[in-house]
């Protein structure tokens, strides 16, 4: 009785952690092979250098380009890395647009929310820019994006973000 009274305790300890958003990811698309600049602050100081990895660069090399999102200030993101943490511009981050149904355009949306007017929709598999992100009602996270590619080139929405992909080995950034 007493382990099944631990187990339910903790059970009930750890379910709020399941209703936490899970942060968006991106990857870094910088092409610069110096590597791409990690600061302290927006605009601050260099502390770290994320390396450069192509899409023939072994595995490992690809991983350490794929980054937490954290927050956004500006044109500034603070992210996650296998480094640690510190601020990436915006226009080194990519993300490649998916939808749960891979036959289903994803929406673009004017407003972070459920039910947001749709601006358009977006093809599988289009690159797109994280300018920013916002998490609704503590658990829905919408990533405010810029699509670089197809028929809304240039147009800038929200995207919910299950309907974003980061994975450095493979989608839209490697062909």
């Amino acid at each position: 009785m007493k382990s099944m009274l631990a187990f339910l305790i903790a059970l009930g300890l750890a379910a709020p952690a399941f209703a936490n958003p899970i942060p968006p990811c991106a990857l870094v698309v910088d092409p610069d092979k110096a590597g791409t600049n990690v600061r302290d602050a927006p605009s601050g100081r260099i502390v770290d250098v994320i390396p450069y990895a192509s899409a023939g660069s072994p595995d490992k090399s690809k991983m350490r380009r794929h980054v937490t999102l954290l927050s956004s200030e500006g044109k500034w993101l603070k992210v996650r890395y296998s480094g640690g943490e510190g601020y990436v511009h915006q226009s080194m981050l990519g993300i490649c647009v998916e939808s749960p149904d891979k036959g289903t355009p994803a929406a673009l949306l004017a407003a972070p929310r459920s039910g947001s007017k749709p601006i358009g929709r977006i093809g599988y598999g289009t690159r797109a820019r994280p300018l920013a992100f916002t998490i609704q009602n503590g658990s829905d996270t919408y990533l405010n994006i810029e699509i670089l590619e197809g028929p809304l080139k240039g147009a800038t929405g929200w995207l919910n973000a299950w309907d974003a992909e980061s994975n450095p080995y493979g989608g839209c950034w490697q062909r």
